[in-house]
């Protein structure tokens, strides 16, 4: 069993479930993108990469809406019609809608509502399911993850049967996103074109409606300014009868076109697909021998007589609107203004009345002669004008004919060229032209394309979503090669009982009794009271690297020549940590490495072979001790310098070790076994009995045969804290690190439970990794000493008094080490924290003391990690001789963050320490790149204070100004300080504490 503990008292952030947006809440959002924005140039606050991205895409769709409506109306250079913003909202639109139809699928298939956010640890928004490599179902109620397993048919009686069924959820998060793009890929443009098609006639129309209706009103309010109403009135006729896109003869035109080819029967007649191919002659051709057959069709001549006349009236209307509004205004340009709008309206009438010509010429029933036609489908104003101007020399009235003098102009050129098509299709209204225009525009833009679009975007979304819910929570998981089942992994050993390897177990009885007893040298084991108060400071290593020797300088550490480190060449390299303070070796996994699958030349220590074996490769050649003596050898002469001694234990096993032991292995419902993201070179134990026996084995190798003093817990949230327990009960003089983090959000691995950082706490644990590896994400200084403070209300909310973090700035995990983000400065300036913040055992990891700028390296054979910078473990040497000389201070001190009350970035650190009357100031920079001031208020500082830096000095010289109560300063980038001062603080501070 676990042990539990109460969320509502837990002060830790921790995530949890976000209540249900309301659809108001979506008007928010650019109030959002300004809580983003006051944020980011806010020192005080961070702001994360998903909050930035989201920040973005609210900027690029309000620019891009704002660009498209102003270009849409007008109201600036157009760059965008009503088409194209319909679209682009419609893209966004789809792209909303999408997801939540299929969210809609998943649910009603498999019970999984995929609507869920929560918040996150650091108090963000986030969707529950946005990261498919860490998804954290923990926060799901228990109904919900029932709902989920019924809808999917898993069986009540199946053994760790919410595992199970969370498995099955990220299976089918996995589908539903990648058919989610899928869908989104093909069919959101397809539907955002389909949206635009549909409603730009209606958004037009609103659009015209009130354009017409804003410049009515500014007509109205402007009748007592003459220059201003003169202006407005023609704006108002413009909105009537002009050429504007918003005009309401504008649109007529749009759409009178339409209106011929619906009502004439060509949309029925003609070949959509042929028809935009078509020359101007052979559209005249196939126009000519529709309107011929329509003579004998009464019903459609009758259609079109109706429409011609409600286009008629239509244009009525228009006149009349604008000659209200004219005698309305009583305008002295009102003659001017009616004739405007009557040689507006006479090119729409005179093409209507083309059209009356050739139904009156097939309404008598009787196919009219194909020559008539064609005089009459072509343009009769080119033939008058070019009578008029030929015969009649009358150029007034030929002008007028055409409409206006720019258009007489062209109109006479293209005549005294003999290109009367041109000079027809420049008029624009021939039923010839006009129609052929249409046709494109209708076949083109008009219901067939709709139907085609509708058709493919939802016939694609359709078959998307149809197939999956055909698959929807049925596919099979991905497994590695060379990766059995649990059955079979037994069935290859014959016996489905089996607990321990038998030849694993004999060899390692026989160890044992080569080994005899471990003799008794005095040595007392008391790191447990170190880390309970804080006075371990370790030393990490792996044993391969850590005495490695590249004797022939090639570059590569070769086992054949004897230059691996060992147990023994790791003992020269003893009194070098003595010196440097450290009381505490932390030594990397020693078990054997796994082949299958390996990672690297070496193969990762932490896939270990077997639990109950030393890798033999830790073996000096060339004596006569074995690998287990010279370990405990390697264990005594560390002992015999102060130096305790805690070995790592491997969270999971290598599919060699899976191999030999099927039965301590996990697997899924369908029987496979469970890796780790990223890990494909281990697979995890499975917590029952047989493991738990063991690793018993394991801790008497160790502890009772070796000699170690405690143990780190890689991937601590991989057993049950019930398991640790045992073995803690069972060892409680050895000191217990567990690689947990304060955030549960911290490391998330698939196939591996949350993070439970208090619970492995109140199982016994003494010490935690904390998070001090994040150093560098922390933005501010108050970021960080608020961290602090979080972690100090865990350890006391869950266990009291007596737990430790350790000082991990830096881990073997780590991609980037401390020298990436700000070389020797930011490396002297972590010592100085490390050495001086409180609830801390400082952690120091192999390499870091030289400025080793490299990840460190645990799959291949590497040469020790070491760098460039020896001045960084002289400077981290001194910290600790401080540490040591101020032990109680600094070790079980009161930790008093200090008020910075004046300063710009939230960049300065600081803090006291506090015993017995005795008080440690410490100032640092946290910025290493830049020089931060500020007054810092320090009760009953006095402006004659002494300060004397116990910290080396470095870089930048620093500046400190002591007043009455407070302390001006001018830091140096990355600067630590320490002083020891005489201002008794705490009774200004025990009261708030």
């Amino acid at each position: 069993m676990s042990v539990g503990f109460d969320v509502q008292t837990h002060l830790v952030p921790q995530a949890r479930l976000a209540e249900r947006r309301s659809v108001f809440s979506y008007f928010r959002e650019p109030s959002r993108a300004i809580d983003v924005l006051k944020d980011v140039n806010n020192p005080n606050r961070r702001v994360s990469d998903g909050r930035l991205g989201l920040f973005d895409d609210r900027i690029k769709l309000l620019g891009g809406s704002l660009i498209a409506a102003l270009g849409t109306l007008g109201l600036s250079k157009r760059i965008l019609g009503v088409g194209e913003f319909l679209g682009f909202m419609g893209f966004f639109g789809a792209m909303t809608a999408t997801p939540k139809a299929l969210h809609l699928l998943v649910k009603l298939r498999t019970g999984l509502d995929m609507n869920h956010h929560y918040i996150s640890p650091d108090g963000e928004r986030r969707w529950l399911f946005q990261d498919p490599n860490y998804l954290p179902l923990h926060l799901l109620p228990e109904e919900e993850i029932n709902k989920v397993g019924k809808k999917l048919k898993i069986p009540e009686d199946t053994p760790d049967r919410r595992r199970v069924i969370e498995n099955k959820i990220r299976q089918v998060v996995s589908q539903s996103l990648t058919w989610w793009m899928l869908i989104a890929g093909p069919a959101t443009p397809v539907l955002a074109s389909a949206f635009a098609h549909f409603l730009e006639d209606p958004v037009k129309a609103g659009l015209s409606w009130a354009n017409k209706q804003y410049h009515k009103g500014l007509l109205a309010i402007s009748k007592e300014v003459p220059e201003m109403a003169e202006s407005s009135l023609k704006s108002a006729l413009n909105q009537i009868t002009g050429a504007v896109p918003e005009s309401s003869l504008s649109r007529w035109w749009q759409n009178f076109g339409n209106g011929i080819v619906k009502h004439s029967g060509l949309a029925q007649k003609l070949n959509p697909k042929e028809t935009v191919k078509y020359s101007e002659s052979e559209m005249l051709e196939k126009l000519i021998a529709h309107f011929r057959e329509m003579a004998g069709d009464a019903e459609t001549r009758k259609a079109l007589g109706d429409y011609l006349n409600s286009q008629k009236e239509y244009l009525a209307k228009l006149e009349a609107e604008a000659e209200n509004l004219i005698r309305k205004h009583g305008s002295e340009n009102a003659a001017k203004h009616g004739r405007f709008v009557s040689d507006r309206l006479a090119t729409a009438r005179s093409t209507i009345a083309h059209y009356e010509q050739i139904l009156n010429e097939i309404a008598s029933g009787e196919k009219p002669s194909a020559r008539t036609l064609k005089n009459l489908i072509r343009n009769p104003r080119v033939a008058e004008i070019e009578r008029l101007i030929k015969v009649d020399g009358n150029i007034e009235q030929a002008q007028k004919l055409a409409g206006n003098k720019e258009t007489f102009q062209k109109v006479k050129e293209l005549i005294n060229k003999e290109q009367f098509a041109r000079a027809s299709e420049y008029l624009g209204d021939s039923p010839g032209h006009h129609l052929q225009t249409a046709l494109n525009s209708f076949f083109k833009k008009g219901i067939w394309r709709r139907r085609a679009l509708v058709g493919l975007g939802g016939g694609l979304a359709a078959a998307t979503l149809a197939f999956t819910w055909l698959v929807l929570g049925r596919a099979k998981e991905k497994h590695p090669k060379n990766v059995l089942t649990g059955e079979q992994m037994k069935n290859k050993y014959g016996a489905s009982s089996y607990e321990v390897h038998q030849n694993e177990l004999e060899k390692l009885h026989a160890i044992r009794a080569a080994l005899g007893p471990r003799p008794n040298t005095g040595w007392r084991n008391n790191l447990k009271p170190l880390f309970n108060n804080n006075q371990a400071v370790i030393y990490a290593l792996n044993l391969r690297s850590f005495g490695a020797q590249d004797r022939d300088r090639n570059g590569r550490i070769e086992l054949e020549k004897g230059e691996s480190g060992t147990f023994l060449s790791a003992i020269r390299r003893l009194d070098e940590l003595k010196a440097m303070g450290v009381n505490t070796i932390h030594l990397l996994p020693l078990n054997p490495v796994g082949t299958i699958k390996r990672k690297g030349e070496a193969g990762s220590i932490y896939a270990p072979s077997s639990l109950l074996a030393l890798n033999a490769e830790y073996d000096t050649p060339g004596n006569t001790l074995n690998v287990y003596q010279e370990a405990r050898k390697f264990i005594q002469e560390a002992h015999r310098r102060g130096i305790h001694v805690m070995v790592d234990i491997p969270s999971a096993a290598s599919i060699d070790l899976a191999l030999n032991n099927p039965d301590l292995i996990a697997t899924d419902s369908q029987g496979y076994t469970l890796t780790p993201t990223t890990w494909a070179d281990i697979v995890m134990f499975e917590n029952n009995k047989k493991l738990m026996d063991y690793y018993n084995e394991f801790f008497k190798l160790m502890a009772d045969d070796l000699g170690v003093d405690g143990f780190r817990v890689d991937v601590a949230r991989a057993r049950p804290t019930a398991f640790w327990k045992h073995f803690i009960d069972k060892y409680p003089q050895h000191a217990w690190l567990a690689e947990t983090y304060v955030y549960e959000a911290a490391s998330p691995l698939e196939n591996v439970p949350r993070d439970i950082p208090d619970e492995l706490l109140r199982a016994g644990f003494d010490s935690i990794y904390g998070q001090m590896h994040i150093f560098h994400q922390m933005r501010t200084a108050s970021e960080y000493q608020n961290y602090l403070l979080e972690t100090n209300r865990m350890f006391k909310q869950a266990a009291g008094h007596g737990k430790s973090m350790i000082g991990s700035f830096l881990t073997h995990d780590d991609e980037e080490t401390l020298m990436a983000h700000g070389g020797v400065t930011n490396s002297f300036l972590v010592s100085g924290l490390m050495a001086t913040q409180p609830w801390t055992n400082p952690y120091i990891l192999d390499g870091f003391t030289t400025g080793f700028n490299h990840r460190i390296d645990i799959f291949n054979y590497k040469q020790p990690p070491r760098g460039n910078h020896p001045e960084i473990g002289r400077f981290l040497g001194y910290m600790m001789q401080l540490r040591e000389n101020y032990k109680d201070l600094l070790t079980t001190g009161l930790y008093i963050p200090i008020p910075v009350i004046s300063a710009t970035g939230d960049q300065i650190i600081a803090f006291a320490r506090y015993h017995q009357g005795k008080t440690l100031l410490v100032v640092a920079n946290k910025d290493v790149n830049a020089r931060h001031r500020g007054k810092i208020y320090v009760p009953g500082l006095k402006p004659g204070q002494t300060l004397a830096n116990l910290a080396p000095e470095y870089g930048r010289t620093s500046e400190f100004k002591p007043a009455r109560n407070t302390l001006e300063v001018n830091l140096g980038p990355g600067r630590f300080h320490m002083f020891e001062i005489d201002t008794p603080m705490l009774p200004y501070y025990l009261q708030s504490y």
